[in-house]
């Protein structure tokens, strides 16, 4: 069984998390000569806690929303636009796209090439949809006065 110990700074800013066996345990603290407590709380949600006299106090909106914490939470929604994206068209799929779109181009269009063409703009537009979504979110974030107007964003795909 492991336990889950975070230690803190003086002000009680979690500085450190540290999952620990039973045996390890006896062996770190002591060794370790700051504040600790044991954590129930979920490894994703630790930032959104200090340590008070050994006891986990959440912090304010005020104290989360600090400039690495939107940067950190924009940076998730960047990556999951790029997923979503990729997932629907690997990198190489969309440089033959570029690529059949250029050649199509170059000429004039059978029915049949000018129905490829319009398919290839609508993966485009799509593409440039999830990017507008992504923006939108991250606005949303950069604005944010409080954790509640962050919260879950719902992609239309």
């Amino acid at each position: 069984m492991h336990n889950t110990y975070a230690y803190s700074d003086i002000n009680g800013n979690i500085t450190k998390v540290i999952s620990l066996s039973e045996d390890e345990v006896e062996l770190q603290l002591n060794e370790i000569d700051i504040a600790y407590a044991i954590c129930t709380i979920p490894i994703s949600e630790i930032s959104k806690y200090k340590l008070i006299d050994g006891i986990f106090v959440q912090k304010t909106d005020a104290e989360i929303l600090t400039p690495d914490y939107i940067e950190k939470q924009i940076e998730l929604i960047n990556n999951e636009a790029s997923s979503i994206i990729l997932n629907a068209f690997p990198l190489w799929k969309q440089n033959n796209m570029l690529a059949r779109v250029i050649e199509l181009q170059m000429n004039t269009l059978t029915p049949e090439e000018e129905t490829e063409f319009n398919n290839l703009l609508d993966n485009w537009d799509w593409i440039k949809g999830i990017r507008n979504q992504s923006n939108v979110f991250c606005e949303q974030i950069r604005n944010a006065t409080s954790l509640a107007e962050i919260g879950n964003h719902t992609w239309t795909l």
